[in-house]
């Protein structure tokens, strides 16, 4: 994991290159209102939420061409309970990786941060299943 430092560099030069456009995350505020409040350099905090949030919407993109867009199709079948047995097998991940001094992870390649970015992922998955439902 990168330090608070890299992200903050990384987060900065994001917005330096106008490769993001913020207006629609914060509905009340104007690009360059965000822009000047994430940029100060006390708020790291939400600066590495900020390229916490792109790399979940670069690994939302990814899994969802890989999976076929599953999780809209298993939500219009089931609803809610749904998200509640998706959620639950990732907090029981976490769980698992959280709470086992000791044990060998078997699974190599999934980490806690790798955990908590999905749950984020359904989270918000989530929401906007909420919203498009709220519309109908």
């Amino acid at each position: 994991m990168e330090n608070v430092e890299q992200v903050i560099e990384q987060v900065t030069r994001i917005f330096e290159e106008g490769n993001v456009d913020l207006t629609s995350l914060w509905v009340n505020e104007t690009g360059d209102d965000i822009r000047n409040r994430i940029q100060d350099k006390t708020d790291t905090c939400a600066k590495f939420m900020l390229l916490t949030m792109i790399q979940c919407l670069t690994l939302y993109k990814a899994k969802n061409a890989d999976y076929g867009d599953s999780f809209s199709k298993t939500y219009a079948k089931y609803g809610n309970t749904s998200v509640l047995v998706r959620l639950s097998d990732k907090i029981n991940r976490l769980d698992s990786l959280l709470g086992r001094e000791g044990v060998i992870q078997r699974v190599k390649d999934e980490s806690i941060v790798d955990t908590l970015k999905d749950i984020v992922n359904y989270s918000l998955m989530t929401m906007y299943e909420l919203a498009q439902n709220k519309n109908k």
